[in-house]
């Protein structure tokens, strides 16, 4: 996997919020920028399914501001929103996920989902076995697990989450790509590119996840 960083934030002073609690909307004028603007995948059988088999990433959502200022600072405490544009693709807060060891789990869970996680008719059944119900990241050979504020018994993924920025402006999103766009009528099939956006209201950029050729 590559990624393609496209920007270089500067991280400066935050502003002061005091004893702020509810995440606050960003000034006119304000600017936010996103680390990393895109990514590019493989074509891989990990990304056919929506089978908690993928990987994960970190994305950092910086907000500036006011823009028409000559040295514009990071904002603190600015609420800002990600939305996935399909159910194949998990965002959340960065303190929603935790790693764990799953004891019992194959050597090589990317091709053992496929056996060992699905029924008779071909649908993912989580409760399968244990290890079934967790999130694996292929590349890095890591299981993960949702935070109980944020899992459900239901296996609901997450496609929105609204994070308020840190002191730095910054406010960090973890992605897990599970499932890619898929166009069947080809042979083979061909994997097709997705988007999450970010925004503050006044302001929007798209992180792009594209197949690499």
């Amino acid at each position: 996997m590559r990624f393609s960083l496209g920007l270089t934030a500067t991280f400066l002073a935050g502003l002061s919020a005091g004893c702020m609690k509810d995440p606050l909307s960003a000034p006119v004028n304000s600017i936010i920028s996103v680390n990393p603007v895109s990514v590019e995948l493989a074509t891989s059988p990990a990304f056919e399914l929506e089978d908690n088999v993928g990987i994960y990433l970190i994305v950092d959502a910086m907000v500036m501001g006011p823009a028409d200022y000559d040295d514009p600072l990071p904002l603190e405490n600015i609420a800002v929103e990600a939305t996935t544009s399909g159910f194949g693709i998990l965002v959340l807060p960065f303190s929603a996920v935790q790693t764990l060891d799953v004891p019992g789990a194959p050597a090589d869970p990317t091709s053992a989902y496929a056996e060992e996680c699905f029924d008779d008719e071909g649908n993912f059944a989580p409760d399968q076995a244990e290890w079934c119900a967790y999130f694996y990241d292929s590349e890095k050979g890591s299981f993960f697990q949702l935070a109980n504020s944020y899992a459900s018994a239901g296996g609901y993924t997450p496609n929105f989450a609204s994070v308020p920025t840190d002191g730095r402006g910054i406010a960090r999103f973890w992605l897990f790509i599970d499932q890619m766009p898929y166009d069947f009528t080809n042979d083979p099939p061909e994997q097709g590119d997705a988007a999450v956006y970010f925004s503050i209201g006044v302001d929007s950029e798209a992180l792009v996840v594209q197949t690499s050729d």
